[in-house]
């Protein structure tokens, strides 16, 4: 995770006119076009160039001028198709062969929101775009003088590195928005149950399944609650919500993306109530704990629930 500190160092560079070198940061006045074609296609080439170029993570810096230092307010689009974090994963697993999450974050500096998207180092090299402009299968790479295709040496080295990790049979990414929207779905069985939306990719060889979960709540740093996870419901593939005591699980396919409601349920209705007060005033924060079919535990960021 890039660093407030970080962020006012790359600022402080591009006042003092310093070119910033390094090929896994680039500095942006303003998000892309997301709302027409033509954004979405430089928006999907640029993530694609960044995480197929070597080095550790990469970040796009949004609402600073690279010329001069100068800031601009880059919230995160609130308008169009494209409008929270959760639907711009969908946009690259959609676009991406081999896709990847991304991350994205907020920092306000000198009164202006400066927007990270951060995307993390990959050994499953080379990600490919399905379709760029009249362009199939595409392999962008940055370099220092910008963005071009991959030749033979940047996929020799790509898969060089690729080849240094083997793929583990079980292994899943969970993402959620930060911040995170939680739902109140009614009375399961007597207990309170929240829902929040998450994004799972499945980056091992086998199909694999959530089978059970927490979700931790915080009030600043303390720990106020533990929820268990009973339910799901996924858009588009069930007619319901699935109870997992029913042995119904979340099953995402390998290299897939699976976008899912998720329900956990409180024990007792007076941490709820708190809870909830905790919510409305902005000052309540989780994150997840999500056990998969062979016990691996995929902890999540922490996030800020609205």
């Amino acid at each position: 995770m890039l660093k407030e500190e970080d962020v006012i160092r790359y600022i402080e560079m591009a006042r003092a006119r310093e070119k910033v070198e390094n090929p896994k940061i680039e500095l942006k006045r303003e998000w892309w076009k997301l709302e027409g074609v033509e954004g979405q296609e430089e928006f999907i080439k640029d993530v694609a160039a960044m995480v197929n170029t070597p080095g550790e993570d990469g970040y796009f810096i949004i609402g600073i001028d690279e010329e001069n230092g100068e800031l601009y307010d880059a919230p995160f689009p609130s308008e169009g198709k494209y409008n929270d974090p959760a639907k711009l994963g969908q946009l690259v697993y959609r676009k991406i062969q081999e896709p990847m999450t991304i991350e994205s974050y907020p920092y306000i500096v000198e009164g202006r929101t400066i927007y990270v998207l951060e995307v993390p180092r990959s050994f499953n090299k080379p990600h490919i775009i399905k379709q760029h402009k009249n362009i199939q299968n595409f392999i962008p790479i940055r370099k220092s003088t910008g963005t071009r295709p991959a030749d033979k040496f940047d996929l020799d080295l790509m898969y060089l590195e690729r080849n240094k990790i083997v793929v583990p049979p079980y292994r899943l990414d969970v993402h959620v928005a930060n911040p995170t929207n939680i739902s109140f779905n009614g009375v399961d069985e007597g207990k309170a149950n929240w829902t929040c939306i998450i994004n799972v990719l499945n980056t091992g060889i086998n199909i694999n399944m959530i089978v059970s979960g927490e979700l931790v709540l915080l009030e600043d740093s303390t720990e106020i609650a533990v929820l268990q996870h009973t339910n799901y419901f996924i858009p588009g593939q069930t007619e319901r919500w699935n109870r997992i005591k029913d042995n119904t699980y979340i099953k995402i396919p390998p290299n897939d993306i699976v976008r899912a409601n998720i329900g956990f349920c409180f024990e007792n209705y007076s941490i709820r109530d708190y809870a909830a007060t905790l919510l409305v005033e902005g000052s309540l924060k989780g994150y997840m704990r999500l056990t998969d079919v062979s016990g691996n535990i995929i902890r999540t960021k922490e996030v800020k629930l609205t």
